[in-house]
């Protein structure tokens, strides 16, 4: 009898603290729902100044802000975004080489920001044309100028040969100057902005 009253008691300790938790569980459930939904932040005041619309012929191309450490990212085409009118700016952020510092035209109202971006890549090998061209040109040069001599009145065969290596020299030269011209042109294309 005693060991049934034990087991008894231990049943009812057991349902008691069990029914203590489902309370105390409800209780929490109670209070989290009571503070839903968590209060709102005072709201941030709107920002002053221009609406920003920019077009660029580059996807990567980037409306950037000057801060005092460094170039901060504001915004990528279409932008719509309103900007601080006193700020200086540029465009420029990943494979596009950076335009010329610019402010803006006025401190509210529509800005349009049309840009024709430059890229890096065609920058930098356009340097590596132009220095092949020089390569080139050099290597062609010193052909030239190797077979280049008085012809030999008794040999025509010589003559002949002299004659096309001459030519192979003209040739590379050539090759050379339009490897200049065209690494030029690359190697100039930088980033125009047209503010208004």
């Amino acid at each position: 009898m005693r060991k049934s009253r034990g087991v008894g008691v231990a049943l009812a300790v057991a349902a008691l603290t069990q029914l203590l938790f489902v309370q105390a569980a409800h209780a929490d459930t109670f209070l989290a729902q009571a503070a839903w939904p968590p209060r709102l932040a005072e709201p941030m005041q709107p920002v002053a100044g221009p609406r920003v619309l920019l077009r660029a012929d580059n996807p990567s191309a980037r409306l950037q802000q000057f801060t005092p450490l460094r170039w901060r990212d504001v915004c990528i085409a279409p932008c719509g975004v309103t900007v601080d009118p006193a700020a200086t700016y540029r465009i420029g952020g990943g494979t596009s080489i950076s335009s010329e510092t610019f402010m803006l035209p006025r401190a509210a109202g529509d800005v349009y920001i049309e840009a024709d971006v430059g890229s890096k890549v065609k920058h930098w090998v356009g340097l590596g044309l132009m220095i092949g061209g020089v390569v080139a040109a050099g290597y062609g040069l010193m052909w030239w100028q190797f077979f280049s001599g008085a012809d030999d009145p008794y040999n025509s065969s010589l003559n002949d040969f002299r004659d096309t290596a001459r030519n192979v020299g003209l040739v590379i030269i050539g090759v050379g100057a339009v490897l200049e011209i065209v690494g030029l042109v690359m190697f100039a294309g930088g980033t125009s902005v047209r503010v208004k």
